[in-house]
């Protein structure tokens, strides 16, 4: 959906405000084509830190409220990823900044493959060990039959 809205927004010309004097926000597909592994391995990251917390949590609440924090750490990596900072290499590691930081680069036109395969990878490895994790907590009988 945000790939989407993006590309909408791109496709009707739509003026950033006062300070780009009228100039346009363009996607050209290789941009599109650079969001897609970077928002899809974010996404699944995030839906495997879910799913592992919600495999601690007794009710669907406890989850609530194991999730809500992530949400916050999560917006406060965005919006850092938007400093006009320069980042080393490393920080495209991190999880959640180090996409924010790959389509802060797409969106103006400078990623490197080099960063983006990092975050990607970086997001991919984490997914499939949240992913383990999770499978062998639900092995355990204690998980699936909780008071």
């Amino acid at each position: 959906m945000l790939i989407l809205g993006l590309v909408l927004f791109s496709r009707f010309g739509l003026a950033l405000g006062p300070a780009m004097d009228g100039a346009g926000f363009r996607l050209s597909p290789g941009q599109v084509v650079e969001l897609v592994p970077n928002v899809m391995a974010l996404a699944l990251f995030i839906a495997s830190v879910i799913m592992l917390l919600g495999t601690l949590a007794r009710t669907q609440r406890e989850a609530g409220i194991y999730t809500a924090p992530l949400t916050f750490v999560a917006i406060f990596l965005a919006v850092f990823s938007m400093s006009s900072s320069e980042f080393s290499l490393g920080t495209y590691a991190v999880p959640i900044l180090g996409n924010s930081l790959a389509m802060r680069e797409t969106l103006l036109d400078s990623l490197s493959p080099v960063t983006l395969l990092l975050a990607v990878a970086c997001n991919l490895a984490l997914f499939a060990a949240l992913v383990w994790v999770s499978v062998r907590l639900y092995h355990r009988e204690e998980v699936l039959f909780r008071p």
